[in-house]
């Protein structure tokens, strides 16, 4: 039998003790993850482009089913719904999805978030005007992304912050953020104690950040733009080169002809279905943008006015990216009228982006919380909800396929 001195078994429980604190504090990535994606007002497609289509009636908690050629005009109000291009190219890449309701209370909205890995905002042609309720849900996300990253920055420092000094700091940086949308936030102290929480905008989620971020109206924002359904080439800039979008250490080589390829004049790899637009002038004129995003690509529409395509949040301190344009479209949406490239080349290049969106989500641990039994469960609609259990509407339209919910 051996024995062991005093001074050994001190020693022994020391390291035990350090081994099981150092484990703690490590954050255990996830190779599960589950990207919520904001859905979108169904009023806000035309009914017009979906007069003869057969639709789906699908309410939200999935009780009915029928088939029976519904217009969407039969839909409530409150109707609201996603293009399935998105979520294909979400699951392409790696993650499972979920629906997150635009018009969800701020409390419930916050707790579907902490069961999260992320969320995609997508492209669309909801109301982006003060106090509309699709834009009060993007400032909600917005706030609760930066919060729970930069809440995770100040508790990897020596000195333990309590939650409402880390807050006092976040506010005194981004004054966006409201009382209750705070208190809220703070209930979910166990997953925000250490998450790398990422955010993707794609068309009109990148306006409705940089337009929330500067805290101004559209119009002085926003620019038109000839920029309709045109393939274009990306423009980048040195900052690609510190940017984790494009970072050789994590993707090797193979990155070059990525980058070469969206770059290209001729190949036109990006896929454009917008209006409206920032300018490089109007970007540089505001401080918020200036000082809270990094530019990492532009563009230019057809009368050559150039715009910006590809951003980061600046540095990088954030994991919040935005696009114009649409990488999901070159994959998944086939409408002839449509003129996104298709070939090999572009197809890759565009998978990148959600390739590294979905890569950014797995290194936080949320879980979608488990129920004691979830049969008894299925008529909570405020539960996360996987995409699975809902069908897809054949449209012949812009989006060849959505989903909706009711």
């Amino acid at each position: 039998m051996i024995k062991m001195g005093t001074n050994s078994i001190k020693f022994s429980l020391f390291i035990l003790f350090f081994i099981i604190h150092s484990s703690l504090l490590i954050v255990h990535p996830s190779d599960r993850p589950v990207i919520g994606i904001l859905t979108h007002p169904l009023e806000s497609i035309s009914l017009s482009k979906y007069s003869s289509s057969q639709f789906h009636y699908i309410n939200y908690s999935r009780l009915r089913y029928t088939r029976n050629d519904i217009k969407l005009k039969h839909y409530s109000s409150s109707a609201s719904f996603i293009a399935s291009s998105y979520v294909k190219s979400i699951e392409s890449s790696g993650s499972r999805v979920a629906p997150l309701l635009y018009n969800l209370t701020s409390e419930i909205l916050i707790d579907q978030l902490s069961q999260l890995n992320g969320v995609l905002l997508t492209g669309g042609s909801a109301s982006l005007e003060k106090n509309s309720h699709y834009r009060n849900s993007v400032e909600i996300i917005l706030n609760y992304v930066k919060t729970v990253n930069v809440q995770t920055q100040f508790t990897q420092q020596t000195t333990p912050l309590t939650h409402q000094m880390t807050y006092d700091k976040f506010e005194q940086q981004n004054n966006l953020i409201t009382t209750q949308q705070k208190n809220e936030i703070s209930t979910e102290q166990d997953n925000i104690s250490t998450t790398h929480y990422p955010l993707w905008g794609t068309c009109l989620g990148f306006e409705e950040l940089l337009v929330i971020t500067a805290n101004r109206s559209t119009n002085d924002v926003l620019s038109r733009l000839n920029s309709w359904n045109l393939p274009l080439s990306l423009h980048f800039n040195d900052r690609i080169f510190n940017s984790p979008i494009f970072s050789q250490s994590e993707y090797g080589p193979s990155i070059q002809s990525v980058v070469e390829d969206l770059s290209d004049d001729i190949l036109n790899a990006t896929m454009h279905n917008h209006v409206f637009g920032v300018t490089i002038d109007t970007f540089n004129k505001i401080d918020k943008l200036y000082n809270n995003f990094d530019v990492l690509a532009v563009s230019n529409d057809r009368n050559n006015v150039e715009f910006i395509s590809l951003i980061q949040w600046k540095d990088a301190v954030l994991p919040i990216y935005a696009s114009q344009f649409h990488p999901e479209k070159v994959s998944f949406e086939w409408n002839s009228n449509q003129k996104q490239c298709h070939s090999y080349r572009c197809i890759r290049a565009n998978r990148h982006f959600m390739d590294f969106f979905v890569g950014q989500s797995r290194k936080n641990n949320h879980k979608i919380r488990s129920f004691p039994n979830d049969n008894m469960r299925n008529d909570d609609l405020n539960r996360v909800r996987l995409i699975y259990e809902f069908q897809t509407v054949y449209t012949n339209s812009e989006y060849d396929e959505i989903y909706i919910f009711q």
